[in-house]
């Protein structure tokens, strides 16, 4: 995800969508792990 704004407006779609998304993808039965954990 791209954290920013954009020029035109200032708006941040994609950081605001983030926790969101986290949380649906959570609901869903998924999770998150670092990659150092599974290159390891």
């Amino acid at each position: 995800m791209h954290i920013g704004s954009n020029p035109d407006d200032g708006t941040t779609l994609d950081a605001d969508a983030l926790p969101g998304m986290i949380e649906r993808i959570r609901q869903a039965g998924y999770g998150f792990t670092r990659l150092d954990a599974l290159v390891g």
